[in-house]
């Protein structure tokens, strides 16, 4: 079961980063810009909400994979 609840935390982890990405925090053009305009605060928070979902995604995936480890009948055998 709890092999199970990993695989679905992990689908959804995935489907979160395939819609939201991980936002690069470098450009990898190279260019450096100048913004000379006013902060859009919409805008701001849309970029927000992006960055906490894609976490969210990778968070999701992590738990995931440690609910299947944690499900997996050979690590349990190991009598941690």
């Amino acid at each position: 079961m709890l092999s199970a609840i990993g695989l679905l935390l992990d689908i959804v982890g995935a489907a979160l980063i395939f819609f939201y990405g991980v936002m690069p925090k470098v450009r990898s053009d190279g260019y450096d810009s100048i913004v000379i305009e006013q902060k859009n605060l919409i805008e701001q928070a849309k970029g927000e909400r992006h960055e906490r979902i894609s976490r969210l995604g990778i968070i999701l995936l992590a738990v995931g994979f440690v609910c299947q480890l944690a499900g997996n009948k050979y690590v349990q055998s190991l009598n941690w």
